[in-house]
């Protein structure tokens, strides 16, 4: 009797978190039905196991690099992870590859992959510094965050990193022409102390107002992203109309 009422039950919270998932969407409004369909998985998942993910699984390994269907992951365990992570840093300076040294084209094309085999790819963006011309690590001044903010000194400059961003979103697509979704991480760690749009960087900004750290903090997301869970920098929405793509910053 005790497994009748739990089986009942248990069938019960499933389909209430399914419909649950499946009822949330993200606020962007323009969000592709492919992005809204990757968010509510993810919402569902998680209430189901983890996904384990490798970062750029496809593109070198243990004595290996760009070998075609080649993974660490899928060597050790027989199949290739849920979770595939991708590197965007030098993309703003227009470089051929990233600052892991893999080609962006490659990249593009792994992330085609991975879509049509059913994973997941999420995208980092080590971007330098904009106004220092230092790495993303150089946290040597407290302008930097003001520096691109409307009116900034740096502000056109950071729209063109953007503009080359777009690009490689415009390029995630699918044979007949589908937006490809993605989990895009820009500014992530930012609690931390080590990149330049961290924490401590915008404290130094304004260490006796909260009040101005709070607006200079929304203004900059505001500004450069639409501040919900599916974003894309508002550069690339109104200028590039690209909405295939849901925010982290972890």
């Amino acid at each position: 009797m005790l497994t009748l009422k739990i089986l009942p039950f248990s069938l019960f919270c499933f389909l209430t978190t399914s419909i649950l998932a499946a009822s949330t969407k993200p606020t962007d409004p323009k969000a592709t039905t492919e992005t809204v369909k990757l968010y509510q998985n993810l919402k569902e998942l998680q209430h189901r196991g983890l996904m384990f993910g490798h970062q750029d699984d496809l593109a070198y390994g243990e004595g290996w690099v760009y070998e075609e269907g080649r993974s660490d992951v899928k060597d050790a365990c027989g199949d290739y992870p849920a979770v595939y992570g991708w590197e965007l840093g030098h993309l703003e300076l227009g470089d051929t590859y990233s600052l892991d040294s893999v080609h962006f084209d490659k990249i593009q094309g792994w992330i085609k992959t991975v879509y049509k085999r059913g994973g997941v790819n999420t995208i980092s963006w080590h971007l330098r510094n904009p106004f220092t011309d230092g790495s993303s690590w150089d946290t040597s001044s407290k302008e930097v965050v003001k520096s691109i903010l409307p009116g900034g000194e740096k502000h056109e400059l950071f729209k063109t990193y953007l503009d080359k961003l777009a690009g490689f979103f415009a390029g995630l697509k699918t044979e007949d022409g589908t937006f490809i979704p993605v989990l895009f991480r820009p500014f992530h760690e930012h609690t931390g102390s080590w990149f330049w749009w961290a924490k401590i960087c915008v404290l130094l900004m304004n260490t006796s107002n909260s009040g101005g750290l709070r607006l200079i903090i929304y203004k900059m997301i505001r500004t450069f992203t639409t501040f919900c869970i599916l974003i894309q920098p508002t550069v690339l929405m109104a200028r590039k109309n690209i909405s295939n793509a849901i925010r982290e910053m972890i």
